[in-house]
């Protein structure tokens, strides 16, 4: 959630809004000269707010007071107690992702460990993540998820890893569109595809550090395997990142991995 934006931005739009009733998120960018980001903070702060809404059948926000008193968006902001002891463990540093297993067309393996220094504990969790974005096959040590079994959802820990990748996976899409990936990132999982009449070609390559894992064959086939090791993950990004391009060179494209 985002729980900060400019007060005179978050000003303009109301203003904005008030006048129009309606209008997109293009045009509030082109009206109030903001950045998108900025923008969309300031609106999810105003729905958060009851002051405006938005419209999924026209694609447009509208301006409309759901209450006379102030709304309390406290209560409002996490949907339950574990929710927001999740992002005060991720803000805290308190989850580390310990390891990652890409699977081709079906999704993420993620582990990882969480010190709940007001347990006295670290616990570990688990969870696949489904390329639509589903959470499945979940596992945490924590007392409570060893007793409910996800049936009243996923702990607290679980959240804390989920929130975390998110964050680094929007993270390091952010340093790919700048170019800036290219100097910086140890750990990457690319998938790539092409396809030639009814047959898809497949290659994912996963940078860690030194080492660089690189699988390729037809979709619906057992892949092929190459595992490289190099001196330095400098070595090992160059080469992940001169695959990439030869790969694109030759007509792959990127995928979800």
């Amino acid at each position: 959630p985002r729980d900060k934006a400019d007060d005179s931005l978050r000003g303009q739009l109301r203003e904005n809004l008030q006048q129009s009733w309606f209008v997109s998120m293009g045009d509030l960018v082109d009206d109030l000269g903001a950045s998108k980001e900025n923008i969309e903070a300031a609106l999810q702060l105003e729905c958060r707010e009851g002051r405006v809404i938005y419209d999924l059948a026209s694609d447009v926000y509208r301006y409309r007071e759901l209450s006379s008193q102030p709304i309390e968006t406290e209560k409002l902001l996490f949907r339950n107690d574990r929710e927001k002891l999740a992002h005060q463990l991720v803000e805290k540093d308190a989850a580390t992702i310990t390891k990652l297993n890409h699977v081709i067309g079906s999704g993420t393996e993620i582990h990882g460990e969480i010190e709940d220094k007001e347990a006295y504990r670290t616990y570990k969790s688990s969870f696949f993540l489904t390329l639509d974005g589903r959470l499945t096959r979940a596992k945490c040590s924590s007392p409570w998820f060893q007793k409910t079994q996800f049936k009243e959802g996923p702990s607290e820990y679980i959240l804390a890893l989920f929130l975390l990748y998110n964050r680094q996976t929007s993270a390091q899409e952010a340093l790919r569109k700048s170019g800036e990936d290219r100097q910086i990132i140890v750990a990457e999982t690319r998938a790539l595809t092409k396809r030639t009449g009814s047959v898809e070609q497949l290659v994912q390559l996963t940078l860690d550090h030194k080492k660089l894992h690189v699988q390729w064959g037809q979709r619906g086939t057992e892949l092929r395997t190459q595992k490289l090791h190099f001196n330095s993950p400098e070595e090992a990004r160059q080469e992940y990142f001169a695959r990439i391009d030869g790969l694109h060179n030759k007509g792959y494209i990127d995928t979800e991995a």
